[in-house]
């Protein structure tokens, strides 16, 4: 979603000089100069000194908004730039703007008809043809969002956060090669927050013969997304001549074990980029597009966890009395407005709960509130294997994994880390999240997906994995 002062800066040069005084606008010139250099304090500072001169300066007044939203501060920022509006109905800027914080906010129809607005004042504006495709997106119109990005970057062709959007809806709706050729612009999205790696030696583009070559996989993104990917990493290695697989260190002595034809390492931090110990590379992110398998249908467990550990596990599930034993995980250490719908709250287990199981704790954010809760409220224990650390310790939580019957999960690491086991996954995931395809989710041969829209709640979802569950207690 775009929300730059580079936008509102157009609207101050046309004819503005002939309607509000040119102090005001020399001012204005001058925060936007601090505001695009990312000095907010002392942008802010102007605009206030704007309004108390001017208090419905409608410029101000989005600009303004722009840096309440940006602190996170979404109700005082819709009432800004709808003041913005209010002042000036053509502020093309600001309806784009007001639809950002409403989608925040939730109130995504509402959204929706600023981003009409912005697109239908300003035709050519390709921002707001790209914030216009979120919305639909959000509100499960998927080709709709398709037509709206394409229509961004018919106006801007090198619109990389466009390009990128357009990649998850296009996966979303079955067309995977364009969706994952469109994803390759990630590296140029100013919101993706790793870095391209560059190597004397060339990158592979899935068309060069392996077979007397070595291939440099290295990471990007989180530990669960690696996971995810690392499902194609058995294909590769009968591919190529040898494999050299980089990864977080969370993950070494797992892949070390389930890889062992390759060479697997820590990932580091600062690349040599004249290194010679390989022919070709690849970022991980990059591994699917090149596959030769079917990516959409279950594969075969590809985590080999540690046979020591996972005895250990079963042991002590077996002192908590009967089964079945469930591990469960329902949100993430990093919640931001754009990824909260995605996880849950213990409440909305409740149900789950109540179903005759032993509960697993899978949960790495902090989880001792939603665990007492669940004692205080719904009488459920929910056990905490002591010592393990859920955060870092990957390699015993897919020991954990493994022991268990089955895992119920939220788009977390857990999900993908437990189907790579091969323990059967139910995920409870939100139907138009851009994590709700191929690419971004658990893969392993178990993996069942429960959907709910954006504006359901997650009741629905729980009752029919807790259906679920009773049949697995009827079969333990």
């Amino acid at each position: 979603m775009n929300r730059t002062p580079e936008n509102d800066a157009k609207d101050t040069e046309p004819g503005l000089q002939n309607q509000e005084p040119p102090s005001l606008e020399a001012q204005i010139d001058e925060a936007l100069l601090h505001h695009r250099a990312g000095q907010l304090a002392e942008a802010e500072d102007i605009y206030r000194r704007i309004l108390a001169v001017d208090p419905e300066y409608p410029y101000a007044l989005c600009l303004l908004g722009a840096i309440a939203q940006a602190a996170g501060e979404y109700d005082q920022a819709v009432d800004l730039i709808s003041r913005a509006i209010g002042a000036k109905p053509d502020y093309a800027d600001a309806y784009s703007n007001l639809g950002a914080g409403l989608m925040v906010l939730l109130r995504h129809e509402e959204a929706l008809a600023c981003f009409e607005n912005a697109t239908a004042l300003a035709p050519g504006n390709a921002e707001a043809h790209n914030n216009r495709g979120v919305s639909l997106r959000w509100l499960g119109r998927p080709e709709e969002a398709i037509a709206s990005y394409r229509k961004a970057i018919d106006i801007r062709p090198d619109y990389a956060e466009a390009h990128h959007n357009l990649s998850f809806t296009l996966l979303a709706c079955g067309q995977h090669q364009d969706g994952l050729d469109e994803y390759e612009w990630r590296w140029q999205s100013p919101t993706f927050n790793y870095t391209m790696r560059q190597y004397a030696r060339p990158m592979w583009d899935g068309t060069g013969d392996l077979a007397d070559k070595t291939l440099l996989l290295w990471p990007e993104q989180g530990p669960g997304d690696m996971v995810i990917w690392a499902s194609g990493i058995p294909e590769i290695i009968r591919r190529a001549g040898k494999c050299i697989i980089e990864t977080s260190p969370k993950l070494v002595d797992l892949f070390a074990r389930s890889f062992p034809e390759a060479e697997v390492r820590p990932e580091n931090p600062a690349p040599d980029p004249k290194a010679t110990d390989f022919d070709v590379h690849l970022p991980i992110g990059s591994l699917f597009r090149h596959l030769k398998q079917d990516l959409t249908a279950p594969c075969a467990a590809f985590l080999v966890p540690d046979p020591e550990k996972v005895a250990l596990y079963k042991q002590w599930l077996a002192d908590l009395g009967p089964g079945p034993y469930v591990g469960i995980s329902w949100k993430s250490p990093l919640v931001t407005p754009d990824r909260s719908l995605n996880y849950t709250r213990i409440d909305d287990w409740a149900l789950l709960l109540a179903q005759p199981a032993q509960f697993i704790n899978l949960e790495c954010s902090d989880s001792d509130e939603d665990i007492a809760r669940a004692r205080d409220q719904f009488g459920v224990t929910i056990h905490t294997f002591d010592g393990l650390d859920l955060f870092d310790d990957l390699d015993g939580v897919a020991a954990l994994a493994a022991a268990l019957d089955v895992v119920i999960s939220v788009s977390t690491a857990v999900a993908p880390i437990a189907a790579g086991t091969g323990t059967p996954v139910c995920l409870a995931a939100w139907r138009q999240s851009p994590w709700s395809n191929f690419l971004l989710a658990a893969r392993g041969p178990d993996v069942t997906w429960f959907e709910k829209n954006l504006d359901e709640p997650w009741d629905p979802v729980f009752t029919t994995i807790a259906e679920r569950l009773m049949e697995l207690a009827k079969n333990d």
